[in-house]
């Protein structure tokens, strides 16, 4: 039913843009990435790689390649997204059309930075706006630079430049008030950005009329991702002015977009926000619900992301080892045994180096969680500290009354072993000591001199380092059982973050402990 439903679609597109209709392929370019990807997915992308079966000449083959590129990226899949750019960056290029070459540079250049290679998104920046100062046509040359200025405004507010990045949105509105193709659009997106910097920069009021302008420009259009931003940020501005019944409104309809569209980030923000408000009003049915949402977008943003820097180290190891093919064989040959050699003794002396290091590394960590336990136990049954003396009063950041009730609370959350509780997150913990997350995060800083993260996962290893010291049923456990026990949400995660504490994997001193019949 699929492949003739399919098969109808890709009749009708070659009916539609016959003669390559430019005006009609655009009409069906703009419904499919504003529309029809925010309600159906999987058809948007069969609508793309439809438009590219039916184009004949560059231009659209390259628009329908940064269609599919564009739904990816929705989707957070950039490996996918950057490799459909890149084969848009190679048809385009031997083109003279300046427009969408930096239009495929720009969007390069915003992968990129959704990757963290900051460097190499300048880089693309730098090459789109070369291409847009050769643009002709004056339309198409406004539209390309205030899209490469919207993206340095971009790249500013995730370096948290917020002034340096409104400065960029002001650019790129200039380029903007001179197009007539999409201006609404476009400018709805400078607005949200204007609403996002003034809110991190804390004026609610601008950051609010900003917000509530983009909205009207989006409000003849179907409902799409920028919506669902722009309803996410001005329930964000309520909560910070106390207006909890408007914030929760706008919320409503943000978690609707989102939990419709396919956009990871959006997802993300929207599911952010809503933790934060759940965790303002207490309500800890609902934030355990939407953690775990947030918990599921995380992880697929998490395993897309490392899926293209996995993809671009083998490609990196591929193109070296076509580049040493090049070469001479017999001396490749030479090299190779040579370097085998010295490899081999520099990799045994480094094992056996490495070897000695873990076994006292091992030793010290049971040494270390022993003291621990003592101390533990030492605080667990002491009461909490007097606040005597005037002086240690004014440098507090709360009555000395309320942070021992709060230190009580935490030594009760750690008896308790609540920290094993996946939803342990600062807010979850806040709203169960009845306390705000300033407060808590100021309360762990000062008696457990740790930030939140670092304090609940050290926590989780080492209730699982006396598990496997004191139950020995615990070392015939898979990782990702004890993974579970302790409260990570993937086994992965967990051994990341037990080598990271005690610098050797989980399965390593299963097996030092068991050797030594602890």
């Amino acid at each position: 039913m699929l492949k003739i439903k399919i098969c109808f679609l890709g009749l009708f597109l070659t009916l539609i843009v016959k003669g390559q209709d430019a005006e009609a392929f655009n009409k069906i370019y703009v419904k499919t990435y504003l529309e029809t990807s925010q309600k159906d997915f999987k058809k948007a992308l069969a609508v793309s790689d439809s438009l590219f079966n039916i184009s004949q000449t560059p231009l659209l083959q390259t628009k329908s390649l940064m269609l599919s590129a564009t739904l990816y990226q929705q989707a957070h899949d950039l490996k996918r997204s950057v490799d459909y750019a890149l084969k848009a960056e190679k048809i385009i290029e031997q083109t003279s059309d300046a427009s969408w070459n930096a239009r495929v540079l720009g969007f390069l250049s915003t992968q990129y930075r959704l990757l963290g290679l900051f460097n190499k998104s300048r880089a693309y920046s730098e090459k789109a706006l070369e291409y847009a100062e050769k643009i002709e046509n004056k339309e198409a040359a406004n539209s390309a630079k205030g899209l490469v200025s919207q993206e340095l405004a971009y790249y500013n507010i995730a370096v948290q430049k917020y002034q340096k990045a409104i400065e960029n949105i002001e650019a790129s509105q200039k380029y903007f008030d001179n197009i007539s193709q999409n201006k609404d659009f476009m400018t709805a997106g400078n607005k949200q950005l204007l609403g996002l910097c003034y809110n991190n920069l804390g004026d609610m009021e601008r950051s609010l009329k900003y917000y509530t302008e983009a909205l009207t420009l989006l409000k003849d259009g179907p409902e799409n991702y920028l919506t669902g931003i722009v309803y996410s940020g001005i329930a964000e501005v309520y909560m910070k002015k106390d207006e909890l019944a408007k914030a929760k409104e706008y919320l409503a309809k943000a978690v609707k977009i989102a939990d419709k569209s396919e956009y990871l980030q959006l997802k993300k923000e929207v599911y952010k926000i809503t933790q934060e408000y759940y965790s303002k009003v207490q309500d800890i049915e609902n934030l355990r619900k939407i953690n775990n949402k947030k918990d599921v977008v995380e992880e697929k943003i998490s395993k897309k992301t490392d899926a293209f820097i996995n993809n671009a180290y083998v490609q990196l190891e591929n193109n070296n080892i076509k580049t040493k093919e090049t070469g001479s064989l017999k001396n490749i040959v030479i090299l190779i045994a040579g370097m085998g050699i010295l490899c081999g003794i520099l990799i045994f002396t480094f094992y056996r180096r490495r070897q000695k290091q873990q076994l006292v590394r091992m030793q010290y960590i049971l040494d270390q969680h022993k003291k621990r336990q003592k101390e533990s136990y030492v605080s667990l049954n002491s009461s909490a500290p007097e606040h005597s003396a005037a002086k240690e009063k004014s440098r507090q950041m709360m009555p000395p009354e309320t942070e021992d009730a709060l230190l009580e609370a935490l030594h009760k959350f750690e008896k308790q072993q609540l920290y094993k509780d996946k939803d342990a997150s600062l807010s979850y913990v806040a709203s169960y000591m009845e306390t705000n997350t300033k407060y808590l995060s100021y309360i762990i800083k000062k008696h457990r001199q740790k930030d939140f993260t670092s304090y609940i996962n050290e926590l989780r290893v080492d209730y699982i380092i006396e598990k496997l010291t004191t139950d020995p049923v615990y070392r015939q456990y898979k990782i990702s059982v004890l993974a579970d026990e302790a409260g990570f949400s993937s086994h992965s995660k967990f051994a990341t973050i037990f080598k990271n504490i005690t610098d050797v994997s989980p399965s390593h001193f299963i097996n030092y402990i068991s050797h030594k019949k602890i």
